[in-house]
C-alpha cells in the first residue's frame, strides 16, 4: 500500500496544527487552553433553615468545586452558564436544593452521593457544559461529535489493497487518522496475522474500510468519548462491543432512485458458473464496488470459502441484476444477499453478506 492516504492526512494535521498556532499568536484560542474553574451555587426557597444550608454547605464542600455558597430563590431553576473572565473560563453552576436531593440540569443527586456530584463537576472542568450537557446520541457522542468522527473517517483511500496483509493496512489506516485510537490487548493479538485482503477497498472511505478489514480478523471499532482528551477509536472483539461502525450506511431513498441501473429489465442466461466469475462480470457491466463480507464467506469452522468453487446458473429471458444477483447469492454456501450502502463520502457499493 503506498503512503496516499497518509500524506493527506498529515497534510491535514500539519494544516490545523499551523491554525492553532496562528491562534495562539493572536490570542484567539486562549479559550481552549484555560482551565476552567467551577462555581457552584446552591439554591433553595425561603422554606430553607440555616442548619440545613450549613449541611449541604459542608457536603458540597466534598465535591471538588473551585467556590461553593447557598442562596434563596422564590423559583429556584437548576442551569449551567460558561463565561470568560480574565482568560479563565469559569462554569456557573446553579443548582436546585430541596427534599434532601440537589438537581442540576438533566440530573438529580441524594445528598449523601457526593462522588456523583464530583463526577458531574469533573465532566464540565473537563469537557465544558457544550458536550457534557448535550444529549447523547449513538456510542454516547454528541450530535457534533458524531458529525465531527464522521467527517474524519471519510478520507478515501487511495491505495490499492488487494493482497496487502490486512493488518498492516489497518494499522497504517489508524496511524492516518488525525483522532487518537487504542487497540485492545486481544484485537492486538488477532491484528498480528499474515492474512491478505480479500477486497480492493481503493476509493472506499477509511471508515467503511476499516470496518471490513476488521471484520476480517473477527474485530470491529467504535468511537468513544473520553473525559477530558475527546473522542477515540477503539479496535475490540466483536462479542466485546455493544454497537460499532458499520461497513457503510444503508441508502436513505428507495434503491430503485439511489441506482436506477441495478432494476433495468436484461436477458441473462448463466449455466454452472463459478460465482466470483459471475459477480466480477456484474460489476463491471454495472460499474458498481462490489464489497464482500469477509465474515460472512466463512464457514463454521471460522475457514474461509472460495466463491471460485461455488458454481451457480441462472437463466431468465427478462429479469434485472438486482433480483439475479439475489438468486445467484442463494445458491452460495453459506447463503448470501445483497444491499446497496453507502460508504462516508455518499459513494454507492453493493454490500454482500450473510442471508
Amino acid at each position: 500500500m503506498t503512503n496516499k492516504l497518509l500524506a493527506v492526512s498529515r497534510r491535514t494535521l500539519v494544516l490545523l496544527s499551523a491554525v492553532c498556532l496562528m491562534c495562539l499568536a493572536f490570542g484567539v484560542c486562549t479559550q481552549l487552553y484555560a482551565q476552567r474553574a467551577i462555581e457552584l451555587t446552591l439554591l433553595s426557597d425561603s422554606r430553607s433553615s440555616a442548619l440545613d444550608h450549613q449541611q449541604w454547605m459542608q457536603a458540597m464542600s466534598e465535591v471538588g468545586a473551585d467556590r461553593v455558597k447557598v442562596q434563596t430563590a422564590v423559583r429556584p431553576k437548576p442551569e449551567v452558564t460558561e463565561s470568560d473572565s480574565g482568560g479563565q473560563v469559569v462554569v456557573q453552576v446553579r443548582a436546585v436544593i430541596a427534599n434532601s436531593r440537589i438537581k442540576f440540569p438533566g440530573k438529580s443527586f441524594a445528598r449523601s452521593d457526593t462522588s456523583g456530584v464530583r463526577a458531574f463537576l469533573s465532566r464540565l472542568r473537563d469537557d465544558g457544559m457544550k458536550t457534557t450537557l448535550a444529549k447523547k446520541k449513538a456510542f454516547g457522542l454528541t450530535s457534533e461529535q458524531l458529525v465531527d468522527v464522521h467527517r474524519q473517517l471519510a478520507v478515501s483511500i487511495e491505495s490499492q489493497t488487494k493482497g496487502a496483509n490486512a493488518a498492516s493496512v489497518v494499522t497504517e489506516l489508524l496511524g492516518a487518522l488525525p483522532m487518537n485510537y487504542q487497540i485492545s490487548q486481544t484485537a492486538q493479538m488477532r491484528l498480528k496475522g499474515q492474512d491478505k485482503i480479500a477486497v480492493e477497498l481503493n476509493g472506499v472511505s477509511v471508515g467503511t474500510a476499516l470496518s471490513i478489514l476488521l471484520r476480517q480478523q473477527g474485530l470491529v471499532f467504535h468511537p468513544q468519548a473520553k473525559q477530558g482528551s475527546g473522542v477515540v477509536l477503539k479496535v475490540v472483539r466483536k462479542k466485546d462491543a455493544k454497537e460499532f461502525w458499520p461497513p457503510g450506511w444503508p441508502v436513505e431513498e428507495a434503491p430503485v432512485s439511489a441506482f436506477p441501473k441495478m432494476f433495468q429489465r436484461i436477458p441473462l442466461q448463466i449455466n454452472e458458473t463459478p460465482l466470483a466469475s459471475v459477480l466480477t462480470a456484474i460489476e463491471r457491466r454495472l460499474k458498481l464496488p462490489f464489497l464482500v463480507d469477509p465474515g460472512a464467506t466463512k464457514d463454521k469452522d471460522d475457514k474461509a470459502v472460495d466463491l471460485s468453487q461455488a458454481s451457480v446458473s441462472y437463466n431468465k429471458s427478462k429479469t434485472s441484476y438486482a433480483l439475479a444477483l439475489s438468486k445467484l447469492l442463494l445458491q452460495a454456501k453459506p447463503r448470501l444477499r445483497h444491499e446497496l450502502r453507502r460508504d462516508e463520502n455518499g459513494k454507492l457499493f453493493l454490500w454482500i453478506t450473510r442471508q
